[in-house]
């Protein structure tokens, strides 16, 4: 991995940054309109292009000039915490301040600099190699067997996305995909509001691949600068690439229960994924994904086996492969089949269906 130096981003509220000013106390100063509008996937963005060290800073709750923006940042801030916590990036690496002005600013970027400055550096790779060239449209339409369409229209009949958003089609995206006057950017915005629900691949009497076929586009289309709308402001796929880019020591394991019997080595592994981050994630939505988890470890137990669960497991990258970020799913893919043949695994256990999958 790549050593940087110690880099600290602050994302200041407007009304406390001083004006014409990016620099403070050894930061970069990214000015936001409120503090609340600062999400998670933020920080963990700034954190996957080479800082150290990420800062929010607003005018507090009592006078927050949008009512509500600060209490708002309070509960993503937990959240942001939590996550960097479990990654191993670590609590101490990110702090939210409430100030009342450029002075008091300064003061708290310059105590928070001096704080990560004294930290080792984070074992990530700040700037990912170059992307590989993206597929050719050739390769893509062969890849999809987007040649076998006959346009009977049968999958935008049983497109979702279709029955609600008239303008999409499934069909017309393959006919498309076939004119080289067809600007990229139109193929793009296409491509993104697919759902991959693949009912149109089970409803082709041609066999057309459909969903290959739109990891592909994606994949040409990210590699002309267009990666879709992210949604949750792009905070798992960051977490994903994180990841991939990095050698940070994990602390994923809170979810096992006291009287569950896990290994360290074994022929059995439990992949539990993502879970311990959704949980985070999505906490404020009653999401426990780590519920799942616990009652397949029980299940195994109650059968006798003692699963390897991994404490430096990373995750699968199901979204980043349907994203069309081909590069940093192989990255992971590689990682974790180099983790789990160090290992000696010979049986894999899912409870998540798209970790089964990819």
């Amino acid at each position: 991995m790549i050593e940087i130096a110690p880099k600290v981003v602050a994302f200041v509220c407007r009304w406390v940054a001083p004006e014409n000013t990016t620099e403070l106390g050894g930061a970069k100063l990214v000015p936001v309109l409120c503090s609340g509008r600062v999400s998670p996937g933020f920080l963990l963005q700034a954190f996957e292009w080479g800082a150290s060290g990420v800062l929010v800073a607003g005018c507090g709750p009592e006078k927050c000039r949008y009512l509500f923006g600060a209490r708002q940042q309070e509960g993503q801030f937990g959240v942001t915490r939590e996550v960097c916590r479990i990654l191993g990036i670590g609590e101490e690496r990110v702090k939210l301040a409430w100030v009342a002005g450029p002075e008091q600013l300064a003061e708290v970027v310059s105590e928070f600099t001096a704080a990560v400055r004294a930290l080792p550096p984070l074992p990530i790779m700040a700037r990912p190699p170059e992307a590989s060239a993206p597929p050719s449209i050739e390769d893509v339409r062969e890849d999809g067997h987007a040649y076998a369409c006959i346009d009977c229209g049968k999958c935008t009949g049983f497109c979702p996305v279709s029955r609600h958003t008239k303008s999409y089609s499934p069909h017309r995206i393959v006919e498309r995909s076939f004119f080289s006057d067809v600007p990229e950017k139109e193929l793009a915005d296409a491509v993104w509001g697919c759902l991959t629900c693949g009912l149109c691949e089970r409803r082709c009497p041609a066999g057309v691949k459909y969903a290959t076929l739109q990891q592909g586009l994606r994949a040409r289309a990210r590699a002309a600068g267009d990666t879709g709308r992210c949604t949750h402001s792009g905070s798992l796929l960051t977490m994903m690439r994180l990841h991939a880019n990095g050698d940070i020591p994990q602390n994923r394991l809170d979810w096992i229960p006291a009287d569950a019997k896990v290994a360290k080595e074994g022929d059995t592994v439990l992949y539990v994924g993502c879970a311990p981050y959704f949980d985070k994630f999505f906490g404020h939505m009653g999401v426990k994904t780590t519920d799942a988890t616990r009652g397949a470890l029980r299940l195994l137990n109650a059968m006798g086996i003692e699963p390897v669960v991994m404490a430096d497991e990373i995750c699968c990258g199901h979204d980043l492969l349907w994203s069309g970020d081909r590069e940093n799913f192989e990255r992971l893919a590689k990682k974790n089949v180099e983790m789990l043949k160090a290992r000696g695994v010979k049986r894999m256990i899912f409870p998540c269906a798209e970790c089964h999958r990819t």
